[in-house]
C-alpha cells in the first residue's frame, strides 16, 4: 500500500493544528501496514529549550 500526497498533506495538516492548539513541543508519527512501515515524520523539537 502507498499513501498519496493528499492523504501525507492532511495528515501533515492535523497533526500541526493539534501540535499549535494544545501547545506540544514536538511529536513524530508512523503509518503501518501489513507490518511495513510507510510513512514516519517528526514534527517540532524534541528539546524545548533548545
Amino acid at each position: 500500500m502507498s499513501i498519496n500526497n493528499d492523504i501525507l498533506d492532511r495528515i501533515d495538516k492535523i497533526i500541526l493544528q493539534n501540535i499549535k492548539i494544545h501547545k506540544i513541543t514536538g511529536a513524530s508519527i508512523s503509518v503501518i501496514d501489513n507490518e511495513a512501515m510507510i510513512y514516519s515524520k517528526g514534527f517540532g523539537f524534541a528539546d524545548k529549550a533548545n
